[in-house]
């Protein structure tokens, strides 16, 4: 929905990979722990986050953190520290980018441009995918 303050769109749909990115549906998740088959490129993973109350939005919402997806970032022009707004249903969670990762496309396992810590999501209800080969 939003990167820093900005309403983000894709600059060129036609070269977006099929739009996936940020002006759409998202593809995102939540979990403390790094994928096998991802590496952090910049950053830290948010494994042992904690909230602190001293990381929040004007309005007093707390913000999480978030990795995201290198080409994703690349393609949307994120950097670490930048804040994320996304909208969830009907309800706004705000991150800040604390990692940037590599991620292996070509595995089986389910995969992520965006992942939060589990704390982010929690007042949601889940969808469950897997793969099977």
């Amino acid at each position: 929905e939003r990167v820093n303050t900005e309403v983000t769109k894709e600059e060129d749909p036609e070269q977006s990979e099929g739009r996936r990115g940020l002006g759409r549906e998202a593809n995102l998740s939540w979990s403390d722990k790094l994928q096998r088959e991802n590496t952090v490129v910049q950053g830290q993973w948010h494994e042992n986050w904690e909230p602190a109350g001293n990381d929040l939005t004007a309005e007093g919402q707390q913000v999480y953190p978030v990795s995201v997806e290198e080409g994703v970032a690349q393609r949307l022009n994120i950097a670490l520290d930048d804040l994320l707004t996304f909208n969830v249903g009907s309800e706004i969670v705000v991150t800040r980018v604390t990692s940037i990762r590599e991620v292996n496309w070509q595995t089986m396992q389910p995969n992520f441009f965006f992942v939060l810590h589990p704390a982010a999501m929690q007042e949601f209800s889940a969808t469950y995918i897997t793969s099977f080969h």
